[in-house]
């Protein structure tokens, strides 16, 4: 099954978002690495990019936040290309990736929930994480990515531009997670169409 194929448009659909931002065409290791790298088709593209991108997010470029939503992007590809290695298993790779979403988001903005007004997410994340939700197949990650992704969507009706620098990095560390979404209910998607459960 030809997930790889599917990873690297992902990676490449990002690369192409890092490639427009024309204001870094003065940083010479961004310069060359483009030179270099007309597509990514490796991991070891992959490791020096985000090399590329850890030197440009230690300068003072104006491009940090776009940095870091493509830098996570470009992270979480790799870790479901070293998961799919290690246990060619779209099943665990959809776990842990459900696992780390609930763990991370729920850490770090726990006591921030209900201040941040959004019921949704904050029912879902907090079911997900005490209750400790067992998905058992294919079709329920679909079902539970496309329902996340919507909540996330419905989520960002609730942001408004008087809204504090916690609340805005509490929804921009959410977007950032749609594309892997999008990725994921791909693979998975492929996945159930050729006979996985």
């Amino acid at each position: 099954m030809n997930f790889k194929k599917l990873i690297y448009q992902a990676v490449n659909s990002t690369y192409h978002d890092f490639k427009m931002l024309n204001g870094l065409k003065f940083y010479k290791n961004y310069k060359t690495f483009i030179k270099n790298n007309q597509i990514i088709s490796n991991y070891s593209q992959i490791l020096e990019l985000l090399k590329v991108i850890d030197n440009l997010l230690s300068q003072e470029t104006g491009f940090e936040n776009n940095l870091e939503k493509l830098q996570d992007s470009f992270l979480s590809c790799l870790e479901i290309m070293v998961t799919l290695d290690k246990y060619s298993d779209l099943v665990t790779v959809n776990k842990n990736y459900l696992n780390n979403f609930v763990v991370r988001l729920y850490g770090k903005y726990h006591q921030q929930f209900l201040e941040f007004k959004t019921p949704q997410l904050t029912n879902w994340i907090t079911t997900t994480f005490n209750e400790g939700t067992e998905l058992n197949n294919l079709n329920e990650y679909l079902k539970t990515y496309k329902e996340l992704s919507e909540i996330i969507k419905v989520s960002f009706l609730e942001l408004s531009i008087e809204d504090n620098y916690e609340k805005k990095a509490f929804f921009w560390d959410l977007e950032k997670h749609l594309p892997i979404l999008q990725l994921l209910i791909n693979l998975t998607n492929m996945a159930i169409n050729q006979g996985e459960k």
